[in-house]
């Protein structure tokens, strides 16, 4: 969806980033690529664990706005999906002898094969 971004930079400074549709949720950076690249991010954080899913007014709302005179708009595309974050049955193929491992494995740590094989592929590729 996407959401209007006000960036604001002064001499010396950082590009700072407001997304004023969630209020609170801010991101800077050296670059505005950079800036615009950590948006994602900054929202991600900020509504970690949030139920109701914001909904981004039109751009001339924020254009017209006194909070962000001075500061230039962007529409940035930030992906909610993580908001709705449900489970889904996924199906894989591994050789009997694999899963056989996989299951000792997950036993060991106290785990279901699900869950084992979640944990192992987060932590391998160093996602939370």
């Amino acid at each position: 969806m996407l959401f209007a971004v006000i960036i604001h930079k002064e001499k010396r400074s950082d590009f700072g980033v407001a997304i004023p549709d969630i209020p609170g949720c801010f991101t800077a950076a050296k670059t505005l690529d950079e800036a615009l690249r950590n948006v994602q991010e900054a929202v991600e954080v900020h509504l970690h664990g949030a139920t109701d899913v914001p909904l981004a007014s039109p751009a001339d709302y924020w254009i017209a706005h006194p909070d962000f005179k001075g500061g230039s708009l962007h529409m940035v595309d930030i992906d909610l999906a993580f908001m709705k974050d449900e489970t889904v049955r996924i199906n894989i193929t591994a050789k009997r002898s694999q899963l056989a491992a996989i299951d000792r494995a997950a036993r060991a740590v106290g785990m279901d094969r699900s869950a084992y094989l979640v944990s192992a592929a987060l932590a391998k590729s160093k996602v939370a």
